[in-house]
């Protein structure tokens, strides 16, 4: 078995093994080893009691630098990055919001050895707020994943069978903070640490 192999297989069997802890999802939530990311269902309508926040209305952006810190802390796979990439989250004044991105994957595998896939971020779908503290997302349509992966050794480069699927799905139900050029988004980590989504105006 090459080198590559066995450490693709490795990181597959950390994600699995961390998908099996997830609590709260559906059966059919997990797949092909697939992380989802935030474990609160989306609610399936808008709370009664809910109101709009006018604060969270516009473009939010997650610059490579956070990104990249995001997913080495929510993905459990060692050695994981983003070179390149970022979101973006626009909440909009008629209650629906849209979340994208196509980040750079790149897991280091060692010295002048890495894999690396285009990431596919894409969801819609309403809101509301609560208390001015927590934003309600009701998830429409969504698309997650990371598309071709390609090895690299000393330079050269080859086609790559199969990786990891990766997630950055948003939570159904987070607290945030909001302000007139920063938003902080809590979600969690598939051990259920509270890690925070820092995007800026």
């Amino acid at each position: 078995m090459s080198h590559h192999r066995a450490i693709l297989l490795f990181c597959v069997a950390l994600i699995l093994s961390a998908a099996c802890n997830l609590s709260g999802l559906p059966s059919d939530a997990v797949e092909d080893g697939i992380v989802p990311v935030g474990t609160d269902l989306p609610p399936t309508s808008r709370p009664a009691d809910s109101e709009a926040d006018s604060c969270l209305v516009g473009e939010w952006w997650m610059d490579t630098p956070d990104l990249d810190l995001l997913v080495a802390t929510l993905v459990p796979i060692p050695n994981i990055r983003v070179p390149d990439g970022n979101l973006l989250l626009r909440f909009y004044a008629d209650g629906t919001f849209s979340y994208q991105g196509s980040p750079v994957i790149r897991i280091e595998l060692g010295a002048s050895q890495y894999i690396e896939g285009a990431g596919v971020f894409t969801t819609n779908g309403t809101y509301a707020t609560e208390g001015g503290t927590t934003v309600l997302l009701n998830t429409t349509r969504s698309e997650s994943g990371v598309t071709v992966w390609h090895a690299y050794k000393d330079g050269q480069s080859s086609d790559y069978p199969a990786g990891p699927q990766i997630s950055l799905a948003l939570p159904g139900s987070a607290p945030y903070r909001c302000t007139s050029t920063r938003l902080e988004l809590d979600t969690r980590n598939p051990s259920g640490v509270t890690v925070t989504m820092f995007f800026h105006e």
